[in-house]
């Protein structure tokens, strides 16, 4: 099934280069079989960055005090995300969760400034790209939650 994309907030798009890949990669996740934006969705980018990391390439372009950071970020994001896991994987991620899936897309995004762009960082960079489109989908609050705010977002997205 797929999930419409809301339109994204007006700061996004003042973003420049990294907000267009950004608004192009949360184009491409309406075409994923989760839902944009939810848990399920996210865990999966998760995991994707964890893999990366992992990859033989991606650990000898960069330090390996940065490879434990990511991992570090990874798994910190992981935690936060089983904190929804009541309310079932097609459900949006607690807001408490995207500090910690903030952290992980910085990290991956910061590569850029440490190290030469190989296939497998790009990859790595792009999965940051994809943490933080995923956490601007905006979807309806089930009942009793109050809607997000994209303040931590924003923030992120200036740094």
């Amino acid at each position: 099934r797929i999930h419409p994309i809301h339109p994204i907030p007006p700061t996004f798009h003042a973003c420049g280069i990294a907000g267009s890949l950004l608004c192009r990669v949360a184009r491409q996740m309406a075409a994923m079989h989760e839902a944009p934006g939810s848990k399920a969705a996210i865990s999966g980018l998760v995991d994707r960055i964890l893999r990366i990391t992992q990859n033989e390439q991606v650990a000898s372009a960069i330090p390996p005090m940065d490879i434990e950071m990511l991992q570090h970020r990874a798994q910190e994001a992981t935690d936060t995300l089983a904190l929804c896991s009541d309310k079932g994987d097609s459900a949006r991620p607690s807001e408490a969760s995207v500090p910690a899936l903030c952290g992980l897309a910085v990290e991956c995004v910061n590569i850029v400034e440490r190290a030469e762009l190989t296939t497998g960082l790009a990859r790595l960079v792009a999965a940051g790209c994809e943490v933080l489109a995923a956490l601007l989908v905006q979807q309806e609050p089930a009942a009793g939650e109050a809607p997000w705010s994209f303040d931590w977002v924003s923030e992120t997205l200036e740094d």
